[in-house]
């Protein structure tokens, strides 16, 4: 801690004055080892003759005390707030990481690096020594991140309070990549006479994932932003049997809390199982392409001659999708990509 030169003799009045320490008639900083009285009062006299300060004038310690306050640097609690072009910097690089879904390392190990280079050869040393001041540390992109997500869903929410129309929820569980399961949730509202849609939330289910805990989820997140529950007037879910049963299921759970709730299903899901029960001619063509498709892929020499052919022919794809029962309408991807080529 750093400490600049007090004064040794003030008079109680000058005392009440002079509240912060570091209001001094000189600029000389200390180091802790130097801010014992004899070592004070040792700087006091060789700096100031020795004159007794007791019997000074207040006025003259007020205008002493106007000058520093003016002149002075120092950070006040020892921290110093970075320039707000620098912060407001490191918010951009922020926005374009979180966008790009780019790992936090990126903006110290590449980005930095490439911005500092193209600095000095375009612009010279002196503004790729700026440039470094910018703070992208990993930690710090990650708060910069949670303080950016933090202000869209305040936007929101402030957004759907001012909501004329009651709102419309569509609401998802998933499970990423680390085995979590996760409720994804939008929303639909009106906003000066246009219809808006966003992500309102991802929460994590921690243990099981009923229909009781998808409500009670929503439940603690609408009593968290002060949101009552009467604002949702639709809502729309998947086919799961959580979310769908008649008596413990989500909707059931969120009809007893509100009586007018309209619910509908995803079109997607609907897409995928109409896919399920083909007319037999379709189911046909269907099986043959699949069929066709996977002797092309499960032989890399044939998929290198496929691709061969593709480009001499100058298509636009080069390369056949494949069909997985678990990703939903990829038949009709695989399909698509079959016929174009």
């Amino acid at each position: 801690m750093m400490m600049m030169c007090s004064l040794v003799s003030l008079a109680p009045e000058q005392l009440r004055i002079c509240k912060n320490p570091s209001a001094c008639f000189c600029d000389a900083i200390f180091s802790n080892a130097n801010l014992k009285p004899s070592k004070l009062q040792e700087h006091f006299n060789n700096r100031l003759g020795g004159a007794d300060l007791a019997g000074h004038d207040v006025e003259l310690l007020k205008a002493k005390r106007a000058h520093f306050d003016s002149q002075t640097t120092l950070p006040k609690l020892g921290f110093i707030s970075a320039d707000k072009p620098l912060l407001m910097a490191s918010y951009h690089v922020a926005y374009k990481v979180a966008k790009s879904k780019k790992p936090h390392t990126i903006a110290e190990e590449v980005i930095k690096p490439c911005a500092l280079e193209m600095a000095t050869i375009v612009l010279g040393k002196e503004a790729s020594n700026k440039l470094k001041l910018v703070p992208l540390k990993n930690n710090v992109i990650q708060s910069q991140i949670g303080d950016l997500s933090l202000d869209i869903l305040d936007q929101v929410i402030t957004d759907i309070w001012a909501s004329p129309l009651k709102i419309s929820l569509q609401l998802d569980e998933t499970t990423d990549v680390a085995n979590c399961s996760q409720l994804v949730a939008l929303v639909r509202y009106v906003h000066d006479g246009v219809i808006m849609e966003d992500f309102l939330f991802c929460e994590n289910l921690k243990t099981i994932t009923k229909g009781k805990d998808v409500f009670q989820c929503l439940k603690d997140f609408f009593a968290k932003y002060d949101l009552d529950m009467q604002i949702i007037g639709s809502v729309c879910t998947d086919i799961a049997p959580a979310i769908l049963g008649n008596k413990s299921g989500f909707f059931a759970l969120m009809k007893q809390e509100i009586p007018h709730l309209q619910g509908t299903h995803y079109f997607l899901p609907q897409r995928a199982f109409a896919s399920k029960t083909l007319l037999p001619k379709l189911k046909k063509v269907l099986d043959t392409s699949v069929k066709t498709i996977n002797w092309i892929r499960s032989r890399a020499l044939n998929h290198r001659l496929f691709k061969s052919l593709c480009e001499d022919f100058g298509s636009e794809h080069s390369v056949l999708v494949f069909h997985t029962e678990v990703r939903r309408l990829s038949r009709g991807r695989a399909l698509t990509r079959f016929f174009e080529l």
